[in-house]
């Protein structure tokens, strides 16, 4: 797909074959005088898709060559992906006060602010998150926990057999 300003040099060049000026195409097409005109001319980035339309069946040019490349958005180099804090403690059963205890000198209020905020976790804060859940790597903390069965689901099931 094209850029915007190879779009223009299409548009200007096949107006310029037929012969046709950008104020009297704008015109025929129900727009004010100076739409194609300012986009031929850099004042605007893009135009309608009914006048793009208008202008490939009008010149015969195929609408591919008038729709504009735009570039993918990227992720930040270096970005983190997201940490389930919250859910992996959920899963397990652990409130603030259970992952205090199993972090050493950890207050049970700065957990609650981790579990809250787990885009904005220092890399220490992850280790210690990652060792209170036992976890080796943080690949399994960006992963969404499975959910567990719950006891009693899993006792009524046993009482009912095969």
């Amino acid at each position: 797909m094209p850029t915007v300003d190879q779009i223009r040099q299409t548009i200007r060049a096949a107006m310029k074959s037929a012969g046709d000026k950008p104020i009297a195409v704008a015109k025929e097409l129900g727009r004010g005088r100076d739409y194609i005109r300012d986009f031929l001319d850099r004042k605007k980035d893009s135009m309608d898709a009914e006048v793009m339309f208008a202008l490939a069946e009008r010149y015969n040019i195929d609408i591919n060559a008038l729709r504009v490349t735009r570039p993918l958005p990227t992720i930040r180099k270096g970005a983190r992906p997201h940490l389930y804090v919250s859910e992996h403690m959920d899963a397990r059963g652990f409130d603030d006060k259970d992952m205090a205890d199993r972090m050493d000198g950890i207050p049970p209020a700065m957990v609650g602010k981790w579990r809250a905020n787990p885009g904005k976790l220092q890399d220490w804060q992850v280790a210690a998150i990652l060792h209170a859940l036992d976890f080796a790597d943080v690949a399994d903390l960006a992963k969404r926990p499975v959910p567990a069965m719950p006891a009693l689901t899993k006792a009524k099931k046993r009482a009912a057999g095969p």
